[in-house]
Protein backbone atom coordinates (compact mmCIF):
# COMPACT_ATOMS: atom_id res chain seq x y z
CA UNK A 1 0.00 0.00 0.00
CA UNK A 2 3.10 2.13 0.97
CA UNK A 3 4.76 1.88 -2.36
CA UNK A 4 1.07 2.10 -4.32
CA UNK A 5 0.09 5.15 -2.96
CA UNK A 6 2.04 7.29 -0.16
CA UNK A 7 5.53 6.58 -2.39
CA UNK A 8 3.64 8.37 -5.60
CA UNK A 9 2.08 10.99 -3.47
CA UNK A 10 5.19 11.73 -1.50
CA UNK A 11 6.94 12.63 -4.92
CA UNK A 12 4.44 14.25 -6.80
CA UNK A 13 3.90 16.86 -3.45
CA UNK A 14 8.35 17.13 -4.31
CA UNK A 15 8.14 17.74 -7.50
CA UNK A 16 5.03 20.38 -7.14
CA UNK A 17 6.69 22.27 -4.63
CA UNK A 18 10.13 22.39 -6.04
CA UNK A 19 8.76 23.22 -9.66
CA UNK A 20 7.12 26.20 -7.33
CA UNK A 21 9.70 27.31 -5.64
CA UNK A 22 12.04 27.84 -8.76
CA UNK A 23 9.45 29.28 -10.37
CA UNK A 24 9.34 31.69 -7.87
CA UNK A 25 13.45 32.09 -6.75
CA UNK A 26 15.33 30.47 -9.90
CA UNK A 27 17.29 27.42 -8.71
CA UNK A 28 20.67 28.61 -7.56
CA UNK A 29 19.96 32.09 -8.53
CA UNK A 30 20.69 30.49 -12.60
CA UNK A 31 19.30 33.11 -15.35
CA UNK A 32 15.74 31.96 -15.83
CA UNK A 33 16.61 31.22 -19.75
CA UNK A 34 19.01 28.27 -18.55
CA UNK A 35 16.31 26.81 -16.85
CA UNK A 36 14.02 27.24 -19.78
CA UNK A 37 16.92 25.26 -21.72
CA UNK A 38 16.74 22.42 -19.07
CA UNK A 39 13.08 22.17 -19.59
CA UNK A 40 12.97 22.17 -23.49
CA UNK A 41 15.75 19.55 -23.80
CA UNK A 42 13.72 16.88 -22.27
CA UNK A 43 10.70 17.95 -24.05
CA UNK A 44 12.32 18.16 -27.60
CA UNK A 45 13.55 14.39 -27.08
CA UNK A 46 10.06 12.97 -25.97
CA UNK A 47 9.07 14.51 -28.80
CA UNK A 48 11.49 12.88 -31.33
CA UNK A 49 10.15 9.75 -29.62
CA UNK A 50 6.35 10.35 -30.11
CA UNK A 51 6.13 11.90 -33.29
CA UNK A 52 7.54 9.11 -35.22
CA UNK A 53 5.21 6.42 -33.87
CA UNK A 54 2.18 9.06 -34.31
CA UNK A 55 3.24 10.68 -38.40
CA UNK A 56 5.30 8.83 -40.18
CA UNK A 57 3.47 5.22 -40.04
CA UNK A 58 3.85 2.91 -43.47
CA UNK A 59 3.67 -0.19 -45.10
CA UNK A 60 6.31 -2.01 -43.73
CA UNK A 61 8.87 -4.00 -45.55
CA UNK A 62 8.43 -7.16 -44.31
CA UNK A 63 12.06 -7.55 -43.70
CA UNK A 64 11.46 -8.55 -39.82
CA UNK A 65 9.21 -11.12 -40.77
CA UNK A 66 11.61 -12.29 -43.36
CA UNK A 67 14.78 -12.56 -40.89
CA UNK A 68 12.87 -14.06 -38.15
CA UNK A 69 10.80 -16.65 -40.06
CA UNK A 70 10.86 -20.66 -39.16
CA UNK A 71 11.62 -22.66 -41.68
CA UNK A 72 9.06 -25.70 -42.54
CA UNK A 73 11.22 -28.53 -40.14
Amino acid sequence: MCIKFIFPWAIWWLLVMTCAKDIEIPYEKYHVGWQVIGLLIPVFGLLLFLLPLIFFKGEGSGFFKKAFALDDV
